[in-house]
């Protein structure tokens, strides 16, 4: 028995519905399901009945949940009693693929708080598969993901099996970066993809973990070009080196 997944569970009583408490807490209703089903063969009780329109306590479940709630409160206020005492700030840790939007988005997110809430931010970039492993272990509380469209499903795959609930953003539009005074700036008609293939692409090493980690470059940029085309491919690992290259 964890202290989260009583958490989990009296959730589950207040809203009445295992598919509200997913949707609330970013989990899938599979496993909070499963942690019901284990704590109610642990204890040999049962904590809640279907009903149509979700789940009701029984009697004994009614019970089971205020103790889990006074359990809960009072790990709160022991909590709350050594923070206050250690002076420990809250954390917010979020794990990314490196993508620009993703550090936009945290320092958006910074400003609005300013000095209002005391808390230690931990902002790190890594791959794809590490991002999803080190929020199913509890390493980081959010994760911001990147993938193309023809990737998207076993993405989904994966943080299913992991048991991670997700909310798509934004699909992101192609953009194709060049210096201030490049031809393909002064062709006065908008750039189309067919202009790009008479100039070397510089491409982003890390791309391609998004697409399984493969150590093909090119791969991660297959849903938008015919990459056979073009005569020089430079591969480079850093964001740094991208804009390097470009001037």
């Amino acid at each position: 028995m964890h202290l989260k997944h009583l958490q989990i569970i009296v959730q589950v009583g207040q809203l009445g519905s295992i598919s509200k408490t997913a949707e609330k807490l970013y989990l899938s209703q599979p496993y909070i399901s499963r942690i019901l089903r284990a704590l109610e063969e642990e204890l040999e009780i049962v904590i809640f009945r279907r009903t149509k329109q979700g789940v009701e306590p029984t009697d004994v479940g009614k019970m089971f949940l205020r103790e889990a709630g006074r359990i809960l409160s009072e790990v709160r206020d022991l909590q709350m009693t050594y923070q206050s005492a250690t002076q420990e700030l809250e954390k917010l840790s979020v794990h990314a693929v490196p993508t620009s939007y993703a550090e936009i988005a945290l320092i958006r997110l910074l400003r609005q708080i300013g000095d209002r809430q005391q808390r230690r931010f931990i902002y790190a970039e890594e791959k794809s598969y590490e991002v999803i492993e080190n929020v199913s272990n509890g390493d980081a509380d959010i994760g911001v993901l990147h993938c193309g469209r023809a990737q998207s499903q076993a993405i989904q795959g994966l943080l299913a099996a992991k048991n991670l609930c997700y909310k798509h953003i934004a699909w992101m539009a192609r953009c194709v970066m060049v210096r201030q005074d490049h031809p393909l700036t002064r062709l006065g008609r908008p750039v189309t993809g067919e202009d790009l293939y008479d100039y070397a692409p510089v491409m982003y090493g890390l791309a391609a973990d998004y697409y399984g980690g493969s150590d093909d470059f090119s791969a991660a940029y297959q849903d938008y070009f015919d990459m056979r085309r073009f005569c020089r491919q430079i591969k480079v690992s850093s964001r740094g080196a991208v804009h390097g290259m470009l001037r």
